[in-house]
């Protein structure tokens, strides 16, 4: 039996849940399993978009099927928002999956299926803290609203939650009553986050990087969640210890303009390098000498399992989880701290210092031993799944 698998997200833009997913694609046997990608959104040429397309993995985008003019008009743009719902029913049952895997806050679409009609098993990833989803507050309409469609796909189909690590997977079974979650690590390609691949001297001479330079680095979206506020305090503060110094900050979204804004207030332009939607974050990470990850909050952090592989020591906030520390670099510091707590850290980091204890073993998140236990999921069968089970019960 071949099984058919639709991957379901909001979108392909760079992001952890995107890149996880863009895995899941590339490496699933493909003799076992027919894979596919429905977003909800338009195609917006990403890398990881170009990576599924190289491929041969179908994208279906169902923003492409709608009427995308600015210039309409509040009927019309909601018509278009409904639209979507009923595009989505379209999708999903011509393509009649064996498997819907969902991931971030979509379950609202899941309403349009006829469930009890289609032999399908239902997956939800929670990619970050529940809070940042669910709410059982009725007065948080949009997150009390997908806790109750969350909630009622688990009770009432079937659906199994998915769950980054151990402190994610017992939250979820006191917030949705089930004992239905699975931990799953998100996976490293290991193939790919490994120093000795890249010349950090030629990586840093294409960036124009002074080989005597201390490079800062950061990976995430230009996002609230990311902190990029403090990012930019803290080098400031060592910038004017470290005159030669350079922040390399990889990523892209909303706030991008106004990061560029405060880095010129900061006098910064000339020592900030902001480079977007790239392919290549290993080869990037090769140019640093530390990782800065000062997030407000964090589901897991997979970009930090990445830096640690690269052999960079990680100066992190105290809301990223313990079970990213995969070696004893690093450093960790409460997000109440004043920016000079955070500078002296960045420089024990860079004098090879031994930061935190190791919590967990590099090789638990291997992607490629992180997708033999999901394709176990994905089969359902009974023995093979409990290895995927990481919580005691």
């Amino acid at each position: 039996m071949k099984y058919k698998v639709v991957e379901v997200i909001p979108t392909l833009n760079i992001g952890g849940a995107e890149s996880m997913v863009r895995d899941y694609c590339l490496k699933i046997d493909k003799e076992e399993f027919d894979i596919c990608v429905v977003v909800l959104t338009e195609h917006k040429k990403s890398p990881i978009e170009k990576a599924l397309e190289n491929a041969g993995i179908e994208v279906i985008y169902l923003g492409e099927q709608l009427y995308n003019d600015d210039r309409l008009n509040y009927l019309q743009r909601v018509i278009r928002r409904i639209s979507r719902f009923y595009y989505f029913r379209s999708v999903i049952t011509s393509i009649n999956p064996n498997v819907v895997h969902l991931h971030l806050q979509i379950g609202r679409y899941m309403r349009m299926l006829p469930l009890k009609k289609m032999e399908c098993r239902l997956f939800l990833t929670v990619h970050n803290v529940p809070e940042r989803f669910f709410s059982i507050d009725k007065n948080d309409r949009v997150k009390y609203r997908e806790y109750k469609e969350v909630y009622r796909l688990i009770h009432s189909y079937g659906m199994s939650l998915i769950t980054l690590h151990d402190g994610l997977n017992e939250e979820l079974r006191r917030l949705f009553d089930t004992d239905n979650v699975t931990t799953l690590h998100n996976g490293i390609r290991m193939d790919k986050f490994d120093p000795s691949l890249y010349d950090k001297i030629e990586e840093r001479q294409k960036l124009e990087i002074g080989l005597n330079d201390t490079v800062i680095g950061h990976v995430g979206s230009m996002h609230p969640q990311k902190n990029h506020e403090l990012i930019l305090s803290i080098f400031a503060e060592y910038h004017k210890l470290n005159p030669l110094s350079k922040l390399l900050l990889i990523g892209d979204g909303d706030l991008r303009d106004v990061i560029v804004r405060r880095i010129d207030v900061l006098g910064l332009g000339n020592h900030v390098i902001i480079l977007s939607n790239r392919g290549d974050v290993p080869a990037l990470m090769s140019t640093m000498d530390v990782f800065l990850f000062p997030s407000r909050w964090e589901g897991f952090g997979n970009v930090m399992i990445e830096a640690q592989c690269m052999n960079l020591p990680c100066v992190v906030s105290d809301a990223v989880p313990i079970e990213t520390r995969v070696t004893d670099r690093v450093f960790v510091v409460s997000l109440d701290s004043e920016v000079d707590i955070w500078v002296r850290e960045l420089e024990d980091a860079l004098n090879g210092l031994i930061g935190s204890d190791i919590i967990a073993s590099k090789d638990n998140y291997d992607m490629q031993n992180c997708v033999h236990k999901l394709e176990k999921i994905y089969r359902g069968k009974s023995g093979e799944i409990d290895d995927c089970y990481s919580v005691d019960r």
